[in-house]
């Protein structure tokens, strides 16, 4: 069992808990919403993976696995390839921002009267969208484009002001009976959209023409100017108010599943980061230490071993810190002990981590300096 001397005290601590903090240089990136913001002037061009890997570490900072105490310490650091599962994280939570992007930029487009089918978002390329689908084979960004063409499109056919629409209430009851039934659930409008496109829509807008016997109450011929005005009519005042309220359901609910994979993706990345780095942190420790405190009450010396044991055995130290925290080249050390005692040590690697320097304060009154050498590095599994 690795031991560790208590500068003051032998007394088992009870428990631990070992925290990292990061630099003030990446505090903002801790907040997912900054990191969307962040991403936004750039995930336009994203159409590859290599690309979304490179915007997110961009954004989110280094992503490095940690190294030995050994390699550390010797700076032998190697280009170690990251491992493929974190990579596919990085391409998927940058796929997720592009469709969340996109369906934002998508909604902010129906807020424009003069929309059109020109309208939609131009920096989101049809590359990009490929590549989205082939990351998110289960995306409906597709379907959702599509949907927002037909009804931009549908959106500005407008009727003649000079058209007499003297049979447009038979038109419409025929349109009605029709397509405004539900089939499985879904208005069969909006399948014809789904499967057809604008092409189905307009076909079945100018079907009550072809007939073989006219529906006009007075038999008379429906010249084709009339016949656009009738369907721009019947978009206006009955299809196109069923398609945005379909579009800007499926507008929300993109956005929602998107943002929500994206934040998952994000969470999963940082905590990789963070335990990367805090294994860092302690791998710098690994290794038997002879500390020097001096106790300014006093004026004491006192020499004392330290052991610290890989990352992965920490589980055996005996007492145990309760807190370690690695911040650059600074070390803060917390240790709990019964009947309320509490220690703080605040130290500072030098010499490439074989040598630490700091102070020391407890609840009791004690305060000093320490002084460490490492006499004997840990050998990492």
């Amino acid at each position: 069992m690795f031991l560790a001397a208590c500068v003051f005290s032998f007394i088992y601590a009870q428990g631990f808990h070992l925290t990292l903090f990061p630099s003030s240089a990446h505090a903002q990136e801790l907040n997912f919403e900054h990191f969307l913001l962040k991403a936004s002037p750039a995930i336009h061009e994203v159409t590859s993976d290599s690309q979304a890997q490179e915007l997110v570490q961009s954004i989110m900072g280094p992503f490095v696995q940690a190294l030995p105490s050994s390699q550390f310490r010797n700076r032998s650091r190697k280009n170690t390839p990251l491992p493929e599962f974190l990579i596919k994280k990085m391409v998927e939570l940058s796929a997720n921002t592009a469709e969340w992007h996109y369906a934002t930029e998508l909604e902010n487009t129906f807020q424009t009267e003069k929309a059109s089918p020109e309208s939609l978002p131009p920096k989101t390329s049809k590359a990009q969208l490929n590549w989205v689908k082939s990351v998110l084979p289960q995306s409906t960004l597709h379907h959702v484009q599509q949907w927002a063409a037909i009804y931009l499109e549908l959106k500005n056919v407008q009727e003649s002001p000079n058209a007499s629409l003297t049979d447009f209430p038979d038109y419409a009851h025929y349109l009605h009976q029709q397509y405004s039934a539900e089939i499985n659930g879904n208005i069969r409008w909006l399948t014809i959209a789904k499967k057809e496109g604008i092409q189905g829509i307009t076909q079945r807008l100018y079907e009550y023409w072809r007939m073989e016997t006219t529906n006009t109450s007075d038999n008379h011929e429906v010249s084709s100017a009339d016949q656009d005005s009738y369907a721009a009519r019947y978009v206006h005042q009955y299809y196109l108010p069923l398609h945005q309220a379909f579009l800007r359901t499926a507008l929300m609910k993109l956005q929602i599943e998107t943002e929500r994979q994206a934040r998952v993706l994000w969470n999963e990345l940082r905590q990789w980061q963070k335990e990367q780095t805090n294994a860092q942190g302690l791998f710098r420790l690994c290794g038997t230490w002879q500390w020097l405190i001096h106790n300014h009450q006093n004026h004491g010396d006192h020499k004392t071993l330290m052991i610290y044991p890989p990352p992965s055995q920490y589980d055996r130290m005996d007492p145990r810190p309760a807190t370690i925290q690695v911040q650059g080249d600074t070390v803060y050390i917390r240790w709990v002990f019964p009947r309320g005692i509490i220690q703080e040590e605040s130290l500072l690697f030098s010499e490439k981590d074989r040598a630490l320097s700091g102070t020391f304060v407890n609840n009791l009154g004690p305060n000093g300096n320490i002084t460490a050498r490492l006499v004997k590095p840990c050998s990492e599994p």
